[in-house]
């Protein structure tokens, strides 16, 4: 675009935003301009300072929290599972599930490149893959008491995902790299099966560097974002039937009303909204090898949007809406927070929040809500410096819930490993679990919630 399109773009789009429609946490946002104070929550607005926190089961500071929260650490990469299996590396995107009286964690692992896969190969779908996904069953009565197994594996770099309303979760590749079979698909694994699961490509879901899925419960459409720098398209898969949502179905890119190939990376002001539509990908699937064109540029072709690195993308039953992160969008190039939502029988995207700099937000990439409607962002600062668990208050703040205290440098590397990302934030319950992804380890949560804005 050029200079004069993009500020009658920008125009015409705030033109039609009423501020934020939705009902939760984030509507504060649209009320003020993107950094302009307070942008650090205190007091009944956080959970307060965080200070160094001995965990349950080294005895180590590994992580800082807030007075009153305390945390049990499992998991960790090269660690025996249930199976007798080491547990995999790259401990990545997760969701709680409940059973019975217990909880099951499913757990990406995003290793990259060519590697052995981690189970048997009659149930691998590359061989030559090592990425996958585990399953951790933790019992809240005995944090320190887990069961972990294999689940899914001969998968590629398993980054994001989502859960499903079937109990499920949906784990996507982010690459687009061909070993003996080509990778760039999404994956369902079971949280209720015991052992590996055969790992088939949902190739319905699309052919790209995927990133995260989020389900819309009353029509089952799955929402799906791509981390490919500033070609990353916004999709969703409206299944044929709603009773089989991973069957037959359309594959489609967002679009911005009344501007073609509308860049939503710029910067914006907070509470920008844009109503989109969908074009169809008519080839979900395609052999970029025998010169096909790429998901992104079939929709370009009809006038999608682009955004740059989409990554976490979350359903928030409270707002009816699905949050997802640009984590190299903006002015600052610092992170986006969007939303997606309908109102009157229109669909909008809006932009409920941009990083004013790097010291207030750095890179958000996965994202979680709570049960009351709270946000937690997981900073992914790529090594650049410490890592932090952000949260957002109500009044539009944001805040420290965790920071990455771990001692030492990262393997291979002379970085401190309070350097690297948060991963997988998901709740269950009083507890919080996440990751940090190299040296993999996962963390259980849990402390005084309703005295701050994710109680």
């Amino acid at each position: 675009m050029t200079t004069l399109d993009r500020r009658t773009f920008i125009k015409s789009a705030a033109a039609g935003a009423g501020g934020l429609a939705l009902s939760g946490p984030l509507q504060a946002f649209a009320a003020r301009p993107a950094g302009a104070a307070p942008v650090r929550g205190s007091g009944a607005d956080s959970y307060g300072p965080i200070a160094p926190a001995v965990d349950h089961t080294t005895g180590q500071e590994l992580l800082a929290l807030p007075e009153g929260f305390e945390y049990w650490s499992f998991g960790e990469v090269g660690s025996t599972m249930s199976d007798g299996l080491a547990t995999p590396a790259s401990h990545d995107g997760m969701a709680a599930f409940p059973w019975h009286h217990k909880v099951r964690l499913v757990r990406n692992h995003e290793v990259r490149g060519a590697a052995p896969a981690f189970g048997p190969a009659e149930t691998a779908y590359d061989t030559g893959a090592g990425g996958g996904n585990t399953i951790i069953e933790f019992d809240p009565g005995d944090p320190g008491n887990v069961m972990s197994w294999g689940a899914l594996s001969g998968t590629s770099t398993n980054c994001a995902g989502g859960a499903t309303p079937w109990k499920s979760w949906l784990t996507c590749e982010e690459t687009l790299e061909v070993n003996a079979k080509p990778h760039g698909y999404v994956f369902e694994t079971s949280a209720r099966v015991e052992g590996f699961q055969a790992a088939v490509p949902l190739t319905g879901l699309g052919r790209f560097v995927h990133e995260a899925v989020a389900v819309e419960p009353s029509t089952n459409a799955i929402y799906l974002t791509e981390d490919a720098g500033g070609t990353s398209g916004f999709y969703r898969h409206v299944p044929r039937s709603g009773r089989r949502p991973l069957g037959d179905g359309t594959l489609q890119m967002a679009a911005v009303v009344g501007t073609p190939n509308a860049n939503l990376g710029a910067g914006f002001a907070a509470g920008t909204r844009f109503e989109i539509t969908w074009v169809d990908i008519v080839d979900p699937d395609p052999d970029l090898a025998g010169g096909a064109a790429s998901t992104f540029a079939q929709g370009a072709a009809l006038g999608g949007a682009s955004f740059r690195r989409l990554e976490g993308a979350i359903w928030s039953q409270r707002d009816k809406a699905i949050y997802f992160n640009s984590t190299d969008g903006g002015a600052a190039s610092a992170g986006q927070v969007w939303a997606w939502y309908e109102q009157r029988g229109k669909e909008y995207v809006e932009l409920v929040y941009e990083s004013p700099s790097t010291d207030t937000l750095l890179k958000p990439d996965n994202i979680t809500v709570s049960h009351k409607g709270g946000i937690l962002l997981c900073e992914d600062p790529d090594r650049a410096r410490q890592s932090f668990l952000r949260g957002v208050n109500d009044n539009g703040e944001i805040y420290d819930l965790a920071a990455n205290v771990r001692p030492g440098t990262i393997p291979g590397s002379t970085t401190p490993a309070s350097f690297d990302e948060f991963a997988g934030a998901t709740f269950h319950g009083d507890w919080l679990f996440v990751n940090i992804q190299t040296p993999g380890i996962t963390f259980a949560i849990t402390g005084p919630w309703r005295n701050g804005p994710l109680g």
